[in-house]
């Protein structure tokens, strides 16, 4: 494959790519899929240029509109659900994460201040002998 013809193709799974919601399941088996079958069509037609992309397998909204009317509802109700639930789990994880090395940050500082104030010097008291004068 030419590397006219793998530009074409990529920007052409770009654009496809952002017509997807963010939460759809599978967006990357159908990518993937997209991918082969845009192989295939490579194979027949060495020469392709975008608009016959969108002839043969339709406009980016086209195409995902498509996909995401074959998909049932309870399907995509479930993945988003999903897929917050996660979102919401690896915040709170990261939150405590956060919590305990600001605490562990706080308590090193604390550590650290009072070894270098309760250090006591101890002084002691010499004795000083004077020679008698002779």
């Amino acid at each position: 494959m030419n590397t006219a013809q793998k530009k074409v193709i990529r920007q052409y799974v770009i654009r496809i790519k952002s017509f997807f919601p963010t939460f759809y399941p599978m967006k990357k088996r159908i990518i993937s899929e997209l991918k082969q079958s845009l192989d295939c069509y490579y194979m027949d037609h060495p020469d392709f240029s975008m608009d016959e992309l969108y002839d043969e397998f339709g406009s980016p909204q086209e195409y995902v509109s498509s996909i995401i009317n074959n998909t049932p509802d309870e399907e995509l109700v479930q993945n988003i659900k999903m897929k917050k639930r996660t979102a919401f789990i690896s915040c709170l994880i990261l939150v405590f994460i956060l919590g305990v090395g600001i605490a562990s940050a706080i308590m090193i500082t604390k550590i650290t201040s009072n070894l270098a104030t309760s250090q006591t010097i101890v002084i002691t008291e010499e004795e000083i002998y004077t020679l008698p004068d002779n």
